[in-house]
């Protein structure tokens, strides 16, 4: 796994942890990175040398399009070429995420929605909204 959302303080702490109870290696970053992409170079040399065949890298989180972070996003997905892309939405998000995950399609291209806390009381109804406008 990359831990590569730089925005929310905890997110790397949160994901080396995971990491370490599951024993998935987590690629952190260097103290100097301030930017995701910088820390492919890292990330590519880890992956080759572990011969790993899948790697998830955790970007930052966006509840709404912020073309800032859109535009990181393209630039790692140009750079990771990855087989697969999944968006995770979070249900209590709502009609929203139809939004959401129209501009991702449109921008960044996505293979797939996971959408998490669905153990909550959020009505899933975007779900079936997002079936049907992305197909």
């Amino acid at each position: 796994m990359v831990a590569s959302d730089l925005q929310r303080l905890a997110a790397v702490e949160q994901l080396r942890v995971l990491g370490e109870q599951v024993g998935v290696p987590v690629v952190l970053p260097k103290e100097n990175v301030v930017r995701p992409k910088d820390m492919y170079s890292d990330v590519r040399r880890r992956w080759i040398e572990g011969m790993h065949e899948v790697v998830i890298v955790d970007t930052a989180g966006r509840l709404s399009i912020d073309e800032a972070l859109m535009s990181e996003l393209q630039e790692l997905k140009s750079l990771y070429n990855p087989k697969e892309s999944l968006l995770v939405l979070d249900a209590m998000t709502g009609q929203e995420s139809v939004h959401v995950a129209q501009t991702f399609d449109q921008k960044i291209g996505i293979d797939g929605v996971i959408f998490t806390k669905l153990d909550g009381d959020a009505r899933a109804g975007a779900i079936l909204s997002i079936r049907s406008v992305l197909g």
